[in-house]
């Protein structure tokens, strides 16, 4: 693995740290490179929000059902477009490059990188602490989503 790109530095989230430094440990300590463009989509005054508050809601139901935006909400197409810069940036880079990052980002994402719109990173379901595997080229192919052991998500919660 030539290199780790991670959201923010992993000394700020305590599973993010235990990911990130295990995954380097595996990988024989490649360079970390830390990217504002991994940062998770700002989801303002309904962060943290579950589906079931937002389903409570009456303006997000509404305005969700008719597929607009949610005020104070980050754009789909604003994390698109880092997403994409993102991938032009890393394309070319030798060897193998790790993502570490969020949920919606890197569903996202995956969409930008199939050339499928960043709506349709709402049809994805990633797990948390479980890779997704894209092999890049001119047409990307996604490999691999949610790989892995589940034991792994609950021990890298703890």
């Amino acid at each position: 693995m030539a290199a780790i790109h991670a959201s923010l530095p992993p000394m700020r989230r305590p599973r993010s740290r235990r990911v990130t430094r295990s995954l380097a440990q595996a990988a024989g300590a490649p360079v970390l490179v830390v990217d504002a463009r991994l940062r998770e989509m700002d989801f303002g005054p309904y962060e943290g929000w579950s589906e079931a508050q937002l389903a409570a809601d009456p303006v997000a139901v509404t305005r969700r059902r008719d597929g607009a935006q949610l005020d104070g909400v980050e754009p789909e197409a604003d994390v698109a477009a880092r997403a994409a810069a993102f991938l032009r940036e890393v394309a070319d880079l030798p060897g193998t490059t790790l993502v570490v990052g969020h949920g919606r980002t890197l569903r996202i994402m995956i969409a930008v990188a199939l050339g499928l719109p960043p709506s349709f990173s709402a049809s994805l379901r990633m797990r948390n602490c479980r890779p997704a595997v894209l092999e890049p080229g001119a047409r990307p192919l996604l490999l691999a989503l949610n790989l892995g052991d589940p034991a792994f998500e609950a021990t890298a919660d703890a």
